[in-house]
Order: C-alpha cells, then structure tokens, then sequence
C-alpha cells in the first residue's frame, strides 16, 4: 500500500528541515537531525498519520519548524503539547 497523500507531503517537509528519510519495504525511517532524539518508524500500510503528528509534536519540539508543517495538516499548527 502506499502513503496517504498527506502523509508523503509531511515526510517531505521533515525531509526539507533536515530529518533523514529511509524506505525500506514497507516501513519509512525518519531519522531526526539531532543525535538525543530517538528515530521513529512509520509503517506504508499505515494510512492513519495521527501517530506520526503527535510523535513529532512531543519528540521533534525543538528542531522542527510547525508554522510550515501546519499547511500540510491542522493539528501542527496546535503546537507542541507537553
């Protein structure tokens, strides 16, 4: 199965702000610029990006720029939530 369209357009923005994107099968390994923050894995089958947002949300807070990742889904523009 392949991404939602919204998912694809996420993935390339965290790839725009320095986050390594990696596809193997059917998994995406997005791979943070910052050595402390932990990797996180996206599974293709996954058309739900809920998990992706609020993992970005909570873990990439300091890195990552959400005013250009709000145009891509809503729930960016909330901010971080700690």
């Amino acid at each position: 199965m392949k991404n939602s369209k919204k998912t694809d357009q996420i993935l390339k923005e965290l790839n725009r702000q320095g986050c390594t994107i990696k596809e193997k099968k059917n998994n995406v390994l997005i791979i943070p610029p910052d050595p402390e923050a932990d990797a996180y894995t996206l599974h293709r089958n996954d058309r739900h990006i809920g998990a992706l947002i609020d993992y970005c949300l909570k873990r990439y807070n300091h890195f990552l720029n959400f005013q250009k990742l709000k145009k891509y889904h809503k729930r960016f523009g909330s901010g971080p939530k700690n």
